[in-house]
């Protein structure tokens, strides 16, 4: 996957998230790894 792909992913996620903290913290975990 490439990381384009992962944070579409992660955005996905978040939507079903009701946490935003939470998504946050996803997309700063991929920010880091990319």
């Amino acid at each position: 996957m490439t990381a384009k792909q992962i944070l579409e992913v992660i955005q996905k996620e978040g939507l079903k998230e009701t946490s935003s903290g939470r998504q946050k913290a996803q997309i700063k975990a991929g920010s880091v790894r990319f």
